[in-house]
């Protein structure tokens, strides 16, 4: 299975398969409210448990698919707000949020992931260097569909004119072998 065949028909089912484990105890590094998913800092350190239940082979690709979406998600909802509900009845996933900070941040939400990620040695840089093909290819194809064929008085090209410029994401320490920069940096390379 490749990436695109995994964001299309895989993702939702490691989604379910995540609620049906994951509870509301304190300990939970994930909890479900409202359709929404919130990764708590503070118990970080146990996603690699509840991540358990998801194909190894497509731990990799659900993090990816994981990223794609509330990039598209945040990015949307800051800069074409008007259009963030018709893209939501499309897309039909939760959101993820990250708690443990005053109240809820945006972009801290999937850098702390990543970085989650990165320090539990969930997948490895290697890994994530051999993805980043299927990653752009998939990215580029999820924002001409969503942005070229349904919504298209956002334009893919507007909208990944606004991912590359953001400035949340021009990450001031460029620390190169961090992952979330890594993708980032693949971001621009769909200009």
């Amino acid at each position: 299975m490749n990436f695109q065949e995994y964001i299309d028909n895989q993702f939702v089912i490691d989604l379910k398969t995540i609620e049906r484990k994951i509870g509301s105890k304190e300990e939970d590094a994930i909890y479900i409210d409202n359709y929404c998913y919130y990764f708590r800092i503070e118990h970080a350190s146990h996603l690699h448990l509840e991540l358990e239940s998801i194909n190894q082979e497509h731990r990799a690709y659900f993090f990816l698919a994981i990223f794609i979406y509330s990039i598209i998600d945040i990015s949307l909802f800051s800069y074409f707000g008007a259009y963030y509900f018709r893209y939501k009845r499309l897309v039909k996933y939760p959101r993820f949020n990250w708690t443990g900070f005053e109240g809820e941040a945006y972009y801290s939400t999937i850098i702390s992931l990543w970085d989650s990620v990165q320090q539990q040695e969930l997948l490895s840089e290697n890994e994530l260097k051999g993805l980043l093909p299927e990653y752009k290819t998939t990215l580029k194809e999820k924002l001409i569909y969503y942005f070229d064929e349904k919504i298209m008085e956002v334009s893919s090209a507007n909208f990944l004119r606004c991912l590359i410029n953001d400035q949340d994401l021009l990450l001031e320490d460029k620390n190169e072998d961090n992952y979330f920069y890594i993708l980032c940096m693949a971001i621009r390379d769909l200009a």
